[in-house]
């Protein structure tokens, strides 16, 4: 990887950045129906990115970049040998994903009282590797394979706020925002490819927090409330992924958690945090179970 930073003017920041790889795939022993084989394949990229650096004023700051993106297959492609809502086979042959991203944004420099930033993206999507049927069926079960059919984009909005009312109080959020949709075949109908959301795509979703930190004292105490939407833009496999998501989408939910800390020496630092105050019965989309009830975490981090 190799990255060059150089100012083009007072105003304008330019980075520039080059990336290879090269990534090996070695199984001696692959079932492959039944059949003993052996997985043996390599893929190698050169990706690249650029980023500007407005300076617009002594208070903000604009962005844009362009960056290139390359995933190549991984054992869980290669040699997944599972059976869920659908039987999945091992597949020999894939090619790696490739994305191509644009960003754009405003960021405000940090000061005393206010920081903030907003920011878009945009990410093309070419040859993702997605289950695809292969028409046989075990138990009634679909037997799907990977293959690289998925072709989309997904994009997003990020927003981050940060706002100190007076010492020692601070008023902080973020929000997070996405949808994207790539082809698909359509499990377990059978060859039909269609453009659908992506797999586990992440709901929007809030965060919002008050902090309250003293200037002349080494603890800290903040309350955060996490917001998550219903989560119901489903992909075509996460329709029949009934064990990890519900028929109708993962129901929306909302936490709160409620932390704090202090420093105990130059070194020594500790921690405590009540998570899902409420003890709220929640799930995150995709994960395939349930987060605990209230939970309490007692941390101590030493640094040297």
């Amino acid at each position: 990887y190799i990255q060059n930073e150089r100012s083009l003017s007072e105003q304008i920041d330019l980075t520039l950045g080059l990336r290879y790889t090269k990534a090996d795939a070695d199984a001696d022993k692959v079932d492959i129906d039944g059949v003993e084989s052996s997985i043996d394949d390599s893929w190698n990229n050169m990706v690249g990115s650029a980023r500007l650096l407005y300076h617009i004023n002594k208070k903000w700051n604009g962005f844009f970049g362009i960056s290139q993106g390359f995933r190549a297959p991984n054992f869980g492609d290669l040699t997944t040998l599972d059976a869920t809502s659908a039987v999945e086979k091992p597949t020999i042959g894939l090619d790696p994903e490739k994305f191509t991203s644009f960003e754009i944004g405003l960021k405000k420099r940090p000061s005393e009282k206010w920081s903030s930033q907003i920011s878009y993206w945009y990410t093309l999507i070419d040859d993702m590797i997605v289950q695809s049927p292969t028409g046989a069926y075990e138990s009634g079960v679909p037997v799907v394979v990977k293959d690289n059919v998925g072709d989309g984009y997904v994009h997003g909005l990020e927003l981050m706020t940060r706002y100190r009312i007076q010492e020692p109080w601070t008023l902080f959020g973020n929000l997070t925002s996405m949808y994207g949709k790539v082809t698909q075949f359509d499990v377990p109908a059978g060859y039909v490819k269609k453009d659908a959301p992506l797999s586990r795509l992440m709901p929007l979703t809030v965060n919002l927090g008050t902090r309250y930190q003293p200037a002349d004292e080494n603890y800290w105490i903040e309350g955060v409330l996490t917001l998550v939407d219903k989560a119901d833009k489903l992909a075509l496999r996460d329709k029949t992924d009934t064990n990890r998501i519900p028929p109708d989408g993962t129901p929306g939910y909302g936490v709160v958690t409620l932390r704090g800390g202090t420093q105990l020496s130059k070194h020594l630092n500790l921690s405590i945090a009540i998570e899902n105050l409420t003890n709220k019965d929640y799930r995150i989309h995709g994960s395939g179970q349930n987060e605990p009830g209230t939970n309490f975490v007692l941390s101590l981090n030493s640094t040297f």
